[in-house]
């Protein structure tokens, strides 16, 4: 198993590159059959360090984690969109 952290643009490059790269869609949704998806979206990052009124801001992108199952799949048009994030929002468990 690998885990991948994935930043595009906005949702609709993400479906786009992921339906390119073997990804298939049914009633609106994106599966894979050796590949599990976790669509995390916007990120948000707390702006300010004060705990009463605390405000928070975008960061750049739409983010999604994917999990390959199979060691022998390999994505390489996803390869422009890996991110090593130094604290990941969500991981799987």
């Amino acid at each position: 198993m690998r885990d991948i952290f994935l930043r595009f643009s906005n949702e609709g490059e993400m479906r786009e590159q992921l339906l390119k790269s073997g990804f298939e869609e049914s009633n609106g949704e994106l599966f894979h059959a050796e590949v599990c998806l976790d669509v995390v979206g916007v990120i948000y990052s707390l702006a300010n360090s004060d705990a009463d009124n605390p405000e928070y801001i975008a960061d750049d992108g739409w983010h999604v984690n994917i999990r390959i199952v199979d060691s022998g799949i390999t994505l390489p048009d996803l390869t422009p969109f890996v991110v090593e994030p130094k604290s990941p929002s969500r991981v799987w468990a």
